[in-house]
């Protein structure tokens, strides 16, 4: 039986500038099933674990441990029902293989290996790159078109590059940008305001991956985290207690990046409430 969780990242809205008001829920689950998680751990124990509905008890698993690497966390992989020992971006979406680089223990540490999951066959796709900047490739996710790569490191060059896990072929999606996020056919880069002409801003910018367009989403002088790619969905896709439009959105969602208070209108946002729904199986 499926099941689906709810992640909430952060709570709601205020008018004027009243205190932070809790939140009501709108709707509740019962849930009976196990879902993956990771947890924080220390050397020898079990990264990885069950929390268990009803109840949200946490037990770790020790076959989390199974061929650990040092340089990457495992995760679960629904297709074989077995923890894999690389993040769930580096895994392909039908969970039968996965990619595997950085590690001391391959031929090549800075080159992509592709990996069966059942056999544990390990095959060279790809060697270290851009040209520009060797060795600076970086996996943002493993997705159903491929494997978007981006530069990040020492000596980077900006772009989103797409790998061919099945020919080894690398293209440029584009190199505007440092696209350091993947998702729902979207990419995110957080880079310096190219137009600003001061070193301080920052902005963040936004990838149709199909169109090929890009947008400015947001700018501000004030220090920007890297905001998820679930806190990052399109404006549309978001549910608002008052009428916003996507400027106030966009507004709201980097003030909640920012981790500080952002007036708009009459309404003080101090955080911000995203609903990210994924099907999990039972273990």
């Amino acid at each position: 039986m499926l099941c689906s969780l709810a992640v909430v990242l952060a709570a709601g809205c205020t008018n004027g500038s009243t205190s932070l008001q809790t939140p009501k829920p709108t709707a509740t689950a019962s849930l009976s099933c196990r879902l993956p998680v990771i947890s924080p751990y220390e050397p020898g124990v079990p990264p990885g674990g069950w929390i268990t509905f009803p109840g949200g008890q946490f037990e770790r698993d020790p076959a989390s441990l199974a061929n650990r690497l040092n340089a990457h966390v495992p995760s679960y992989d629904r297709a074989i029902k077995a923890w894999v020992p690389v993040e769930s971006r580096y895994s392909a979406p039908s969970g039968d293989s996965y990619i595997l680089t950085n590690d001391a223990a391959l031929p090549d540490p800075s080159a992509f290996y592709l990996v069966d999951v059942r056999t544990g066959t390990r095959r060279l796709v790809l060697g270290d790159g851009p040209p520009q900047a060797p060795g600076s490739w970086m996996v943002v996710n493993f997705a159903s078109a491929g494997v978007y790569l981006w530069s990040a490191g020492i000596e980077t060059v900006p772009g989103l590059w797409l790998l061919d896990p099945g020919t080894g072929k690398v293209r440029l999606v584009d190199g505007s940008h440092y696209w350091r996020m993947v998702a729902n056919g979207v990419a995110w880069a957080l880079d310096p305001e190219p137009s600003s002409g001061s070193s301080q801003t920052q902005g963040v910018f936004r990838l149709d991956i199909a169109s090929g367009h890009v947008e400015r989403w947001y700018e501000t002088d004030l220090p920007v985290a890297a905001p998820s790619p679930v806190s990052m969905l399109s404006a549309s896709r978001l549910n608002t207690s008052h009428n916003a439009n996507r400027s106030t959105v966009r507004k709201a969602a980097l003030s909640a990046a920012t981790n500080r208070k952002s007036s708009i209108g009459s309404t003080s946002v101090n955080a911000l409430v995203i609903v990210h729904s994924r099907p999990f199986g039972p273990s």
